[in-house]
């Protein structure tokens, strides 16, 4: 009887993981190996790495000002861009 109490105290958690454990059968069963899915998306993969590679080292080369308010922060980003340098020192 001590068994059937500790089961019945932890129902939820069990059926839980069942349930889980028979999703995953089940996932495995129909979906596609995965070596596949990486081999017809690796061009996703591939750009998007070197794309979070340029704007990390974007952003170590040319860092925005920190000495700039909250508020003129995004005018400050966009005169940047747009190459208009001499109005941040104005700031």
């Amino acid at each position: 009887m001590e068994i059937y109490s500790v089961v019945l105290q932890h129902r939820f958690f069990l059926s839980a993981a069942v349930a889980l454990l028979l999703s995953l059968a089940c996932l495995l069963t129909i979906m596609p190996p995965v070596i596949s899915v990486l081999y017809y998306f690796w061009p996703l993969f591939v750009s998007t790495a070197i794309a979070l590679v340029a704007i990390i080292v974007i952003g170590q080369i040319s860092p925005i000002p920190r000495e700039l308010s909250d508020e003129r922060q995004g005018e400050a980003l966009l005169d940047y861009v747009a190459g208009k340098q001499e109005s941040l020192e104005n700031y």
